[in-house]
């Protein structure tokens, strides 16, 4: 924000400093501007007004700003500044004018500026140079009465500075506030009565620089409900300039010539002052703006602020609609233009019926598909593989059946209309998670539930829990990243929730089956699969709610060799260890103990007396039956590392082993947010 004050200061001061001077150089070379026919004006008025203003703006924004882009923006609207100097002097004609505006705004596209409020990226593009276009010749066409033209852009300006300092657009905020500076320093000799004028030199240039700026501001809204915001920034040249071209198109006059039928001419001839005139309209400006300030700082919605600013609309036309300030009475539009509108209609509603159609007859398909899917991820993340399975075939049969009736050439014409584009995009691409439910149906089947697990389990059926695990896992990833690229902000509210919901669930099972693959590749280690095991066991009370620390009633050794389990005697020692929400604080702190040995273990496996009850109940498992498993009969100690399951019995510190890393990442007392581990899950390739 300081940098913006900065900027505004730099530029006003240069403005108020330079405008006389370059009133002089007018005056004294007849750069003026002569009253005629159209001007309200009986005595000639200097121009230059409108470089003083360029200057300014630029030197502000350069001190301020430091990107480079929108640097090239004030440059593409100095250079317009410099076609409308020639306008001014009456040497250009106004097609080569809207020539050299069209191609400022295939700049402003090139470099990334565009407006994002259909989903189709042709018609945004089109749309993007339409608005540049227009809102630059709008602002041309508001200067048509003393500080009017000036005071929108102060105004507009502000707005944008305030909405971009909040939003962290420093780059931004600084050139709105420059350009707002700058013409607050003009206004000092531009308010009524007008010693110099900005000309088309001032006009075309502050028309682009806000038409850009108020697309480059990011107002924290979604589209296309954001295009609201940069609609109501410059709600009244965009009022200002429909009601003229609509009123001219209809009366069949050319809409390049000027005319005294804009909408401060309308109050004008409704009785109001020319003063008064401006004052009033700078005010709606300025309630519209405020409303999209509100917006961006989330202090209002977007419905309830456009109907504020549709209400601020009515009554502008209200009050000016009937004001005589034409001379013929309307011919209604041309007729190619009535055809030209019919037209279009015509084919988009070709274009669009058949899409909609097919959508609103796969849309129960695809709901229970979706439903399915979202039954068979909480049954993954229950453990009950059996019923995921299940839902997810269910799940493919259904998408599937979806998939082939939205795979159409007659469908795929929806992708060309706006909105609708991005609903047939979104549902494609849930349909097409078919392929991956069924790869994860596959890897599913057959799979032990977790909770089945209690009487051991072979190193071979770990290695393949492991592997299948890891396939899941991808095909979630891969499901996660289509599903995030389909949402947006265009989509109907069932979809939208639906694919929110899916995804929520995705990121939820995501985690518990990257867990369950790194506890099926730890825990053979673990079991002493490449050697025995020793670990120390210092039991605690049964009634104790965690092994964070506290009392504990004895320690013991347990050793495993290739899955059998030995566990010696219990020695009953009443002590306490630091109390500690990280066990590896307590287990280092028994390990320094004097009374219970450290030297020689590998870990330390903290548990509650039931625990050991179990494990000891199984301390003595058949030589014979145990050659080839590899896993101890004992639900309590194997769940224990599954910890989205089982209650944490068991604490396990491996002091000298790296497997302590893995312990760590599963049993985090914190599991990531959804929105985190959809961050993790896509830089691991989703």
């Amino acid at each position: 924000m300081s940098l913006a004050l900065f900027a505004f200061a730099v530029a006003a001061a240069i403005s108020l400093a330079g405008t006389p001077a370059l009133r002089q150089l007018a005056l004294v070379t007849g750069f003026t501007d002569r009253p005629g026919r159209h001007k309200s004006h009986s005595v000639p008025v200097a121009y230059l007004g409108g470089v003083a203003i360029i200057i300014a703006a630029l030197t502000g924004s350069i001190i301020g700003s430091s990107s480079p882009m929108l640097g090239v923006f004030g440059l593409v609207g100095a250079g317009l500044g410099v076609v409308g100097l020639l306008d001014d002097d009456r040497l250009l004609r106004a097609g080569a004018r809207l020539l050299f505006q069209f191609g400022s705004a295939c700049i402003a596209l090139i470099a990334g500026i565009r407006v994002d409020v259909s989903g189709v990226a042709l018609f945004d593009a089109v749309l993007t140079i339409v608005w540049i276009v227009a809102i630059t010749n709008a602002v041309n066409f508001l200067d048509n009465m003393d500080g009017l033209a000036a005071g929108i852009a102060v105004v507009a300006g502000s707005a944008t500075a305030l909405i971009a300092a909040w939003g962290g657009q420093t780059s931004v905020a600084a050139m709105a506030a420059a350009l707002s500076g700058a013409c607050v320093g003009f206004l000092a000799f531009n308010a009524r009565p007008a010693a110099i004028y900005m000309g088309d030199a001032g006009s075309l240039f502050l028309g682009f620089v806000l038409a850009v700026l108020v697309l480059e501001v990011k107002p924290g809204v979604r589209p296309p409900s954001s295009f609201a915001v940069p609609i109501l920034l410059l709600m009244l040249p965009v009022v200002d300039i429909v009601t003229v071209v609509v009123g001219r198109l209809r009366r069949g006059i050319p809409v390049s010539i000027g005319g005294r039928n804009h909408l401060s001419h309308r109050l004008v001839a409704r009785g109001f002052g020319r003063g008064p005139s401006v004052v009033i309209l700078v005010g709606v400006e300025l309630a519209a703006a405020a409303l999209a300030v509100a917006i961006a700082r989330d202090a209002v919605s977007v419905v309830p602020a456009l109907a504020v600013g549709g209400l601020l609309v009515v009554g502008l036309s209200v009050a000016t609609v009937t004001a005589p300030v034409w001379e013929s009475e309307p011919i209604g539009f041309h007729r190619t233009l009535r055809w030209a509108a019919l037209s279009g209609c015509v084919a988009l509603i070709a274009l669009a019926t058949p899409p909609v159609l097919t959508l609103l007859s796969a849309r129960p398909t695809v709901a229970q598909g979706s439903a399915a899917a979202e039954q068979g991820l909480v049954a993954l993340r229950a453990g009950d593989y059996a019923t995921a399975s299940h839902e997810f075939a269910r799940s493919n049969e259904q998408l599937r059946d979806a998939a082939r009736r939205l795979d159409s050439p007659l469908v795929s014409m929806g992708l060309a209309v706006p909105v609708l584009n991005t609903n047939l995009v979104a549902t494609r691409r849930l349909v097409a998670l078919a392929d991956a439910f069924s790869r994860i149906s596959n890897d599913l089947a057959g799979l032990a539930a977790r909770d089945a697990i209690v009487s051991g389990i072979s190193a071979d059926d770990l290695a393949n829990r492991a592997d299948r695990f890891a396939r899941v896992s991808e095909n979630l990833r891969t499901g996660l990243g289509r599903l995030s690229v389909a949402d947006s902000g265009f989509l109907v509210a069932p979809l939208r929730d639906e694919l929110h919901g899916l995804r929520q669930q995705i990121v939820e099972a995501l985690i518990q089956t990257e867990r369950s693959e790194a506890f099926a590749r730890l825990y053979p280690s673990i079991m002493g699969s490449a050697g025995p095991r020793h670990y120390l066991l210092a039991v605690q009370e049964a009634a104790m709610p965690t092994t964070y620390g506290g009392p504990f009633i004895g320690w013991s050794f347990l050793t495993v060799d290739a899955g059998v389990a030995h566990v010696a005697d219990l020695t009953r020692v009443n002590f306490s260890s630091a109390v500690s929400t990280d066990f590896r604080v307590v287990a280092r702190d028994l390990l320094s103990r004097n009374d219970v040995p450290g030297t020689g273990v590998d870990g330390v496996m903290a548990m509650d007396s039931a625990a050991l009850a179990a494990l000891t109940a199984f301390r003595d498992p058949d030589p014979q039956a145990e050659t080839e498993r590899l896993g101890v009969k004992v639900a309590g100690f194997f769940m224990a590392f599954d910890l989205v399951a089982a209650p944490r019995q068991v604490q396990m510190y491996l002091a000298r082993a790296p497997e302590q890393q893995v312990i760590e990442a599963l049993g985090a007392a914190r599991s990531p947010t959804p929105t985190e581990a959809e961050t993790i899950a896509k830089s691991k390739g989703g």
